[in-house]
């Protein structure tokens, strides 16, 4: 496991939230990310009483079902 800042993205109530710079632990052979609780509850707090926010993006979403029949 690395210690390292991550970006992540977190649903709530229906929209994303991007953070950056999130500090995570990676595993070094699969790239699997965990987060602290208490980084992941600091999280949650600052999405339900939202300051400023550093940007916004906009994202476009496809249904993969939809568009392919592999599926």
């Amino acid at each position: 496991m690395l210690k390292k800042t991550v970006s992540h993205t977190q649903a709530w109530g229906g929209r994303l939230y991007r953070f950056d710079h999130v500090p995570a632990w990676v595993c070094a052979r699969c790239g699997q990310v965990w987060l602290a609780a208490e980084v992941s509850q600091a999280m949650d707090e600052i999405i339900q009483k939202p300051p400023k926010t550093s940007r916004f993006l906009r994202v476009p979403v496809f249904s993969l079902s939809e568009l392919t029949e592999t599926f």
